[in-house]
């Protein structure tokens, strides 16, 4: 990435990854938007920026979903279904590929209640100043 002069874009919270050995800790800083190409696909993709040895690449299960990517070991071969990027859809089959945005909605619903309770901040403060009978 370096090598490249690619810029990163550092994240405001950094997210957990989610890696295949027990016990690993790693987060993820920043990102950046590279052309990605690969047999017919040629994208800009944002990738997830981590100090990762002896690998310069890793292309995540979202990434392979979206391109309907069908993987064969004996013989070994890949396939790619789709050049063009499919839309991940939300459900239950998708709830692991969906795993590292969690801590976007989990930001969009504390800034929505943060913006509600602004909103109704004068209401609850009319109700304060109302002398209330005792019990």
């Amino acid at each position: 990435m370096d090598q490249l002069n690619l810029k990163r874009a550092v994240l405001e919270k950094a997210i957990e990854l989610q890696l295949a050995v027990q016990g690993s800790r790693s987060k993820i800083n920043s990102t950046v938007t590279a052309c990605s190409t690969y047999q017919g696909i040629d994208e800009s993709c944002q990738f997830d920026v981590v100090n990762l040895n002896d690998y310069d690449v890793i292309l995540g299960t979202p990434w392979m979903y979206q391109h309907q990517v069908c993987i064969g070991l004996n013989p070994a071969r890949i396939i790619v279904g789709s050049d063009n990027t499919v839309p991940i859809a939300v459900g239950n089959n998708t709830k692991y590929l969906l795993g590292a945005v969690a801590p976007s909605i989990e930001d969009s619903i504390v800034n929505a209640r943060e913006e509600l309770m602004a909103y109704a901040e004068p209401l609850c403060r009319k109700v304060e100043e109302t002398e209330l009978p005792p019990f």
